[in-house]
């Protein structure tokens, strides 16, 4: 066997170097085995993000020299809390840090007293498939969700600005804002919103129903989001895969003719899908749908029967103004929109058998 010469070896070494460096030039990307659950990642430059236990979110910023891992990460019930993370110098194996909810200082060191450890493994280094990330992610939304107390700490001082991705900044282009502007000019309501604003959930709220005479109310309504193409019809899921049901109500519950679900029953946040939100041959539905009756003691029960309504994201009316479907549908703030279901001489009640009638409302709120 031949002998290397020096300058041979001199190569080889420099090469196997260079090779190490761009393994390692994406060290946070891939899959890792956690002791919270597994973590899947993509990095574009120093912006990092993901999926988390398979049902949350995860994004964050590294440092300038990319080994040092600032987070958010979200749960689907709301739950928020910020880690930092740190990999060995010229390693993309294994991570450990600290984390602690947001009602509390993000840790402030790998090694911060106060704060819960958390470390991992990484399986693999190939980019993962995100399932759970449920919008366009970028420094800019990250930074925008981000509560001010916690925004130079989560950015190293500064903002998304300089936060580089692959493909930009972060930051929009005039052209690119333009026709991300133009993707959405078919949906009114945007036009309240910066031209680069994308909403990632949608929450559709039952508020009410109110049963417009004396009795025991009872069934079930559950609600739903859907695109709808020429091709068909696909359900949005509801964020944290949780039930559709909004209530139920049998023939032993107590006697109400007025349902008021709490906020975290009766509001339903559903994941926008993106190409139908963009695509002007698409359109998103929001849907209710009741079957319910009057329970009488004595008597048949006097039944509305199954009923559906909705309302497009289209539909919705611009700030301070006012439209119709088979609701009556409000602007109420930024983002946010009142809907009824009341008598009105000029309007079809939906809900109506004989001299009984059930009134509903509620609201439609748009989730960055």
């Amino acid at each position: 066997m031949k002998r290397l010469s020096k300058t041979a070896l001199a190569f080889l070494a420099a090469s196997i170097s260079s090779a190490a460096f761009a393994q390692a030039s994406e060290p946070w990307e891939g899959t890792w085995n956690t002791d919270y659950g597994p973590l899947e990642l993509v990095q574009d430059g120093r912006f990092v993000y993901g999926d988390y236990r398979n049902d949350a979110v995860f994004e964050g910023v590294t440092d300038p020299s990319g080994w040092t891992l600032r987070a958010k990460f979200t749960y689907p019930d709301g739950r928020t809390g910020f880690a930092m993370l740190a990999l060995p110098q010229n390693s993309d194996r294994q991570f450990s840090g600290r984390w602690n909810w947001s009602s509390k200082a993000p840790p402030v060191s790998i090694k911060a007293r106060g704060a819960g450890t958390w470390s991992g493994t990484k399986s693999s280094g190939t980019r993962p498939r995100i399932n759970h990330f449920p919008y366009s992610p970028s420094p800019r939304a990250l930074y925008q969700r981000t509560p001010s107390a916690n925004q130079d700490w989560l950015f190293y001082g500064g903002n998304y600005t300089a936060i580089a991705r692959s493909g930009g900044s972060g930051t929009s282009s005039a052209s690119t804002t333009s026709a991300s502007a133009a993707r959405l000019s078919h949906i009114p309501a945007f036009a309240d919103f910066p031209a680069d604003y994308r909403p990632r959930y949608v929450e559709f709220e039952l508020d009410m129903v109110q049963l417009k005479e004396r009795g025991n109310l009872i069934g079930t309504a559950r609600a739903y989001a859907k695109c709808e193409t020429a091709r068909g019809s696909k359900f949005l899921p509801v964020f944290g895969n949780q039930s559709n049901t909004i209530f139920s109500r049998n023939k032993d519950s107590p006697r109400k003719s007025v349902i008021n679900p709490s906020r975290n029953v009766g509001t339903k946040r559903f994941v926008i899908d993106q190409d139908c939100l963009e695509d002007r041959n698409s359109r998103i539905k929001l849907e209710l749908r009741f079957d319910m009756a009057n329970h009488r003691k004595v008597g048949r029960d006097k039944r509305f029967g199954a009923r559906t309504v909705g309302i497009y994201l289209d539909q919705l009316p611009r700030l301070g103004e006012s439209g119709r479907s088979e609701f009556i549908i409000e602007g109420t703030r930024k983002g946010v929109w009142n809907w009824s279901q009341w008598i009105a001489q000029d309007q079809k009640i939906v809900f109506r058998i004989f001299d009984a009638f059930l009134i509903l409302n509620g609201d439609i709120r748009l989730v960055e």
